[in-house]
């Protein structure tokens, strides 16, 4: 029969349960992520249905 062993596991708090980037920074999420930067670089559109549409004008235009 196999043993199991109790793994002790700190980073289970309530606190990080509820915000597991806590620690981090929104600038650094954003680079590791290679999100497309929308300040000054987006178009607005409409569609058909009435809803906006907003596209970047530079996709390659990262964080």
């Amino acid at each position: 029969m196999r043993k199991f062993e109790k793994v002790k596991n700190q980073n289970l708090s309530q606190a990080y349960v509820a915000n597991p980037f806590l620690n981090d920074c929104i600038q650094s999420r954003y680079s590791t992520a290679k999100v497309v930067d929308m300040r000054d670089n987006h178009t607005l559109g409409k569609t058909k249905s009435g809803y906006a549409t907003i596209r970047p004008k530079d996709p390659n235009k990262t964080y």
